[in-house]
């Protein structure tokens, strides 16, 4: 009996490292957006603020690459210190929340000023809003339903759908006169 609660043991070491790997690789794939969100948000406010130096390229991407790096090293702690995976499903949703907002806000403020038509924002703003929903559901559902086979199935088929929809809003280009 000893040696079954042992190798139980050892699946969820396993499971939760890859766990781990999953979400650094997530937070690695929201860099580029989390990039061009905070690019947006340092451009806008430095067409109202009064400060000089917002308006200097130079400054702003000295404030969005500190801003990257300061979050990136964050999240790759409170990553890596995952004590259990019903902690890690709670933490990662609490971790992609903040980047997840930037973006669906960066893609809906694009679409409604009618940028970024080598995309389709509108399509992207949805996709991310959808997966924004989806990392606050999942650990919910987690909880309710356990870590069982059947829930990462079914979570992983729903983030793939999802993708889908944000691969085609990238692949779509946005045809603002028609629209």
């Amino acid at each position: 009996m000893k040696v079954f609660k042992e190798k139980n043991l050892d699946d969820a070491e396993t499971f939760l490292i890859l766990l781990k790997i999953r979400h650094f690789v997530i937070v690695l794939t929201l860099i580029p957006m989390l990039f061009l969100s905070i690019e947006m948000i340092l451009f806008v406010r430095s067409l109202k603020e009064t400060r000089e130096n917002l308006k200097g390229e130079k400054y702003r991407d000295k404030i969005r690459i500190r801003i990257i790096i300061l979050i990136l090293v964050v999240e790759f702690i409170v990553v890596a210190l995952y004590p259990n995976t019903t902690v890690a499903g709670i933490v990662m949703a609490i971790i992609i929340i903040p980047s997840l907002i930037a973006i669906v806000w960066m893609f809906y403020f694009a679409y409604k000023n009618r940028r970024l038509s080598q995309v389709h924002p509108l399509i992207l703003s949805i996709g991310f809003g959808l997966y924004f929903i989806s990392q606050i559901i999942r650990p919910l559902v987690q909880n309710i339903i356990g870590e069982i086979a059947m829930y990462i199935i079914i979570s992983e088929i729903v983030d793939l759908i999802i993708f889908i929809n944000i691969f085609i809003g990238f692949v779509m280009k946005a045809n603002y006169d028609s629209e």
